[in-house]
């Protein structure tokens, strides 16, 4: 046995013990909003939406001084040497893990005399710019358990492992930041956490001999603790930057800072579950099932309604709406199905090249892979969740461009249908009964057989049959004439080569069969079907 006395030793020796594993402590199912959830993914991100609420303050009463009181030396500017770099990556501990980068410690260690050179350039690179990369933003959370009940987020703390490299960098600018605060004398003597030489033992000992001496002179003695519960997450920003400034810290080194909200990569232990999460980020509606919108999750049954930063508020809670309207009087079981872990994303024209449906042979390449702008026609990772195609169905979502939701006339769809109408029908498809699905997969076979629906793109498979039938159900296709995209001259985009308009009494007309189901379905058979839609016209 090993017997060195440090801590880490000591817990190995306790693990040999009690025959502790790292990989037991698995997040058991979750209880949100009365609803357990079971799957990995939804897990990771029930942790990110609680871990980020943490850092949400309202400062909008602090107020900071209005005199600025700052030292006459000041530090600005920061010019690492390659000395300085080296001999941060020679103490780099090799057994700690890597960071979202996958870059080793055991690496940067080993081959500290090669890399001091370029990491020293870029280091100062990033100094002199004030510019922080954005893979150094990042970090790989483990959610751990601290205590009472196992399935509330709100008993676990999050551990994060950022990139070793970015620490490596912290470390080299915390030392002339330490020696610039020691030299003026900025830090008070009763600091002991975190600075050099000194600890919790020895604020201890003076604490007990304050306590000795009051005791001898007959005083009594009162203790008040204060312990700021998330106290790192609940950093006021504005506050801290005044203080920077009053510490003497200015110039580029003060303009290099992080933004107050961290891009994160969730990991959860057995089974290990990655999930990307980019730099946009996301906000989100709820609709309930009678098709109001929410901005926080309500109780019972919902559909959530993502959609990224950049996208406009009028675009999320129009999409809210539609889909408010599509679901608010299904039968209870498969709004509910729905509501598990499916729903609709939104997205920004900047953000996806306009892929749809007929884009689906498009796939994802190495160089292209989780970059999510309009050079590459492919896959995207967003928010944890994997989109196929920016406009078009995933397994969980239906995804549409805020461009066509908000009907523009320069989308390539916004002057035909709505996109979001057809695919989140897709969703319903998978989530209606058996027995209806069935139906449905008959009738289409029926009437392929007799022609009605010979053009278009509905006559494609019986799902989209479905999606293109929604969309004329709730009056949301518009008349196009000519249409080069499916090869159709002087027809209607999915149906007939006719003249009149492809709404529900065109299809209670031409398909009766499909017109009775798409009414059990969306309207349960309520005597009072819902209005139309007419989102785009």
């Amino acid at each position: 046995m090993n017997s060195s006395p440090s801590t880490t030793n000591w817990w190995k020796m306790v693990k040999q013990i009690s025959g502790l594993k790292a990989n037991d402590a698995s997040v058991p199912p979750l209880m949100v909003n009365n609803n357990l959830i079971f799957d990995e993914i939804e897990k990771a991100n029930e942790f990110n939406r609680f871990f980020s609420s943490q850092s949400n303050i309202d400062d909008s009463s602090a107020m900071l001084p209005e005199e600025l009181k700052t030292i006459s030396d000041d530090i600005g500017y920061i010019e690492l040497t390659v000395t300085e770099v080296e001999d941060i990556l020679k103490i780099v501990n090799p057994t700690k893990a890597s960071g979202p980068d996958l870059i080793s410690p055991k690496l940067l260690k080993e081959a500290s005399s090669v890399l001091k050179y370029p990491l020293c350039k870029l280091f100062n690179l990033s100094l002199s710019t004030s510019t922080f990369p954005d893979q150094w933003k990042r970090a790989n959370v483990t959610p751990v358990y601290k205590n009472s009940k196992p399935n509330d987020v709100k008993n676990y703390r999050p551990i994060s492992l950022l990139s070793v490299i970015s620490k490596c960098m912290e470390r080299c600018v915390y030392k002339h930041v330490y020696n610039h605060l020691m030299r003026n004398n900025i830090l008070t003597k009763n600091q002991s956490g975190f600075t050099r030489g000194d600890s919790a033992v020895n604020q201890l000992i003076n604490i007990s001999n304050d306590f000795g001496k009051a005791l001898d002179s007959g005083k009594e003695i009162r203790v008040v603790f204060c312990d700021i519960s998330k106290a790192f997450d609940r950093v006021w920003h504005k506050g801290l930057l005044f203080k920077l400034q009053q510490a003497g810290i200015s110039g580029s080194l003060l303009r290099c800072k992080l933004p107050p909200e961290l891009q994160l990569q969730f990991l959860l232990p057995s089974p290990p579950v990655h999930l990307h999460q980019t730099r946009v980020g996301f906000k989100h509606r709820w609709v309930d099932h009678s098709g109001r919108c929410h901005t926080s999750k309500p109780s019972g049954c919902s559909v959530a309604i993502d959609a990224t930063t950049t996208v406009s508020d009028l675009a999320l809670t129009k999409g809210c709406t539609i889909v408010g309207l599509m679901t608010r009087h299904m039968s209870s079981s498969i709004f509910c199905g729905l509501g598990r872990s499916h729903g609709v994303g939104i997205f920004a024209k900047s953000e996806g090249p306009g892929i749809y449906p007929e884009n689906y042979h498009l796939k994802d390449t190495p160089q292209c892979h989780n970059k999510c702008d309009g050079s590459c026609k492919h896959t995207c990772t967003f928010d944890g969740r994997k989109y196929d195609s920016i406009a078009g169905l995933t397994n969980t979502r239906a995804v549409v461009l805020e461009d066509n939701v908000l009907c523009n006339s320069h989308d390539p769809y916004g002057h035909k249908e709505n996109i979001l109408v057809h695919e989140f029908a897709h969703l319903v498809d998978k989530y209606m009964p058996k027995v209806d699905r069935d139906r449905l997969r008959y009738v289409y076979n029926y009437i392929k057989q007799h022609g009605t629906w010979q053009h278009g793109y509905g006559t494609a498979n019986s799902a989209e049959y479905w999606g293109e039938a929604t969309s004329s159900f709730f009056h949301t296709i518009i008349r196009t004439g000519a249409d080069p995209a499916v090869g159709m001259n002087n027809c209607n985009f999915n149906h007939l080569c006719g003249t009149e308009m492809e709404n529900r009494a065109w299809l209670k007309k031409h398909d009766i069969w499909l017109y009775n189901l798409l009414v059990k379905i969306y309207t349960n058979n309520n005597p009072t079907v819902p209005s139309t839609l007419k989102v785009c016209q």
